[in-house]
């Protein structure tokens, strides 16, 4: 809205207190031809007729400004690598513009390629701008590559000709080319000759190679053969032998295979031959052998002795005992015979050994022994686990009073305790019935009485007394107390010399 616009609606329309009066006095005609006015003054862009106005666009027709980085024309050789260093646009208006890069090139394959760089602006306007790669095929400086067919070195034998193996060659441009070879020898005397083999590419690259021809003499001269160790061995029956070989070198062929017969069997004594042969490639051969002797050595080797059953045995006082022998092999005399000394008291209790010797025919003797222990029969009773008693239905106690206790308890499950020096519960894997056997320093057995119908101890757990054994009692004081269920079984007397107190002994 232009300034008339703007005062007149400040000036006539905005204040209140005239606008009432303006609107019912102003003539309509009037009225309308001032709103028209306005109209046209705004759409005339404020009713300024300075003649001083500028456009406010101007139209952007001057394309970006294309710039190579690097060269416009580029020449390559075959194979080589090429990194296009792009180019950079600048735009009158836009300034830096993005250049798009089309098209590229191959360098393996020789030609012209064109890389073409385009830049456009905000208004569309666009330039372009190529570079040129040519890329030219490598001057051919490389020769063929001659293979020999068979060996570079060849002997021959006089009078017996001779047939080249000829050559072949590849070139990395032509592929394959033509072998020329120099003058073939006949072979008809003896000597040393070269023979050239010569290619030569499209670009006139040559190489070549050559093969040496020696023509010699027939051979008559056979191979040498040289033992690995000495041509007489001697060693003992039954050790092992591993052979040493042998080597041989030929005058014309060099190093021979050697071809060894015969065996030698370290398990009988004897005398033993192994040849060893060589043949050149002319046949003409040789042989030397080596000597094996197997002996038999000196006999320093004792019997071997095997205990039959164990070597330490426990024997129960007063017990019999039968020895059960051993049995002794040699290396050399087989089963040889077993001599026994020593034999155990059993009415004594004690550490007996039993030795054992056994010499074979060349008085080589060896021994071995067996230890006997000759013990104190046990104190043996049997327990019912699931009486009452003052232990679980699956346990018994063993009870002790005082001192002097070291003792050891079989349980009648596998199970043992050994040391044993006062007061112990076993605990069986099922209730039943078990017999428990006692050796050793065992005092005295003590149970405490029943107390209001309750145990304090397992007293009628213990059912039989079956054996009272070795054991020297020191006091009987209440060892029967409360035994309800007891039974003697026992075709032995206990040993009461050291007993001074049998106080409630049946209490």
């Amino acid at each position: 809205m232009n300034l008339l616009s703007r005062t007149f609606l400040s000036r006539n329309l905005l204040s209140r207190n005239t606008l009432s009066t303006k609107l019912f006095t102003f003539p309509v005609r009037q009225w309308f031809a001032c709103f028209c006015m306005l109209v046209l003054l705004s759409a005339c862009g404020g009713g300024n007729s300075g003649g001083n106005d500028k456009p406010s666009n101007t139209v952007d027709t001057t394309p970006p400004v294309i710039k190579l980085n690097g060269e416009a024309a580029i020449t390559l050789t075959q194979g080589d690598s090429y990194t296009d260093l792009s180019a950079i646009a600048t735009d009158n208006k836009d300034g830096d513009i993005t250049v798009v890069v089309d098209g590229n090139v191959d360098t393996s394959v020789a030609g012209s390629y064109t890389i073409t760089y385009t830049a456009t602006d905000a208004a569309k306007n666009t330039s372009k701008l190529t570079r040129t790669v040519t890329v030219v095929i490598a001057a051919d400086t490389t020769a063929p590559v001659i293979t020999l067919n068979g060996e570079s070195s060849v002997t021959v034998v006089v009078g017996r000709g001779y047939t080249d193996a000829g050559a072949t060659a590849v070139d990395d441009r032509d592929g394959v080319v033509t072998v020329v070879a120099s003058s073939i020898p006949d072979a008809t005397a003896t000597g040393s000759y070269t023979i050239t083999y010569t290619a030569t590419d499209a670009a006139n690259n040559s190489s070549n190679v050559t093969r040496t021809v020696t023509v010699i003499l027939p051979d008559t001269i056979a191979p040498v053969i040289t033992l690995n160790g000495e041509s007489v061995v001697t060693l003992d029956r039954q050790s092992v032998y591993t052979d040493a070989g042998a080597t041989a070198t030929d005058d014309r062929d060099g190093n021979i295979t050697v071809v060894v017969e015969g065996r030698v069997d370290t398990s009988v004594a004897g005398s033993y031959i192994l040849t060893y042969t060589a043949a050149d490639m002319a046949n003409n051969s040789s042989k030397v052998t080596r000597t094996v002797i197997v002996v038999v050595p000196p006999d320093t080797i004792a019997p071997v002795i095997t205990l039959n059953g164990e070597s330490v045995v426990t024997l129960v006082k007063q017990n019999v005992y039968t020895d059960a022998g051993a049995t002794a092999t040699d290396d050399r005399d087989g089963v040889v015979a077993v001599v026994v000394s020593g034999q155990p008291d059993v009415n004594t209790v004690g550490s007996y050994t039993i030795t054992y010797t056994a010499i074979d025919s060349a008085n080589n003797s060896s021994s071995v022994t067996r230890t006997v222990t000759v013990t104190l029969r046990p104190f043996i009773t049997t327990w019912k686990t699931d009486n009452q008693g003052g232990t679980q239905d699956n346990q018994i106690k063993i009870g002790t009073r005082g001192s002097g206790y070291n003792y050891q308890v079989d349980w009648g499950d596998t199970k043992i305790d050994s040391n044993v020096t006062g007061n112990i519960t076993h605990t069986y894997d099922t209730a039943g019935t078990y017999t428990v056997s006692i050796t050793g320093d065992f005092p005295q057995i003590y149970f405490y009485s029943k107390s209001y119908n309750s145990y304090r101890d397992d007293n009628p757990k213990l059912m039989t007394i079956e054996q009272w054994g070795d054991i020297q009692w020191q006091s009987m004081h209440r060892t029967f107390v409360d035994w309800s269920n007891l039974t003697g079984n026992t075709m032995d007397t206990p040993d009461l010399s050291l007993v001074t107190d049998m106080s409630e002994m049946f209490a």
